[in-house]
């Protein structure tokens, strides 16, 4: 995902912006410019999306706040953007009286689990699929 331009990843955020309920915070470099979000021309270098996660009352837990999407450049990694970008979310919700964060992390993402887990997330669930050819 290196070198994606910021213009179409924000086109794309945009649209998916139309919802009260979906939140996105993005990172670039560069010098800011008068010109409108979507026509920058700075270099992304990560983002992080969030929706919220009522809960019904038939579920015993509270609203979370999950996050979707959440990207690093390759070479800002461990160079705490991602603690940055975490914080957003964290203080967003906290704006909003949501009171848990939750993701979703790929089995084999070792390195994301690790921070994850180095921030405080645990696991609760397993998020399992199936091709639905196979059943």
């Amino acid at each position: 995902m290196d070198d994606v331009p910021l213009d179409e990843e924000v086109e794309f955020r945009l649209d998916r912006l139309e919802s009260d309920t979906y939140q996105a915070w993005v990172a670039a470099e560069g010098e800011p410019t008068d010109e409108s979000l979507a026509e920058l021309s700075r270099e992304l270098v990560g983002f992080v999306t969030a929706e919220v996660d009522s809960c019904p009352p038939v579920f015993d837990r509270p609203d979370r706040l999950k996050i979707g999407d959440f990207y690093v450049q390759e070479s800002r990694r461990g160079d705490g953007l991602a603690d940055d970008l975490l914080d957003r979310v964290a203080e967003h919700a906290r704006e909003v009286g949501i009171p848990e964060l939750s993701l979703d992390v790929d089995a084999d993402n070792e390195r994301a689990m690790g921070f994850y887990q180095k921030v405080g997330f645990e696991p609760h669930r397993h998020y399992m699929t199936v091709p639905t050819e196979t059943l």
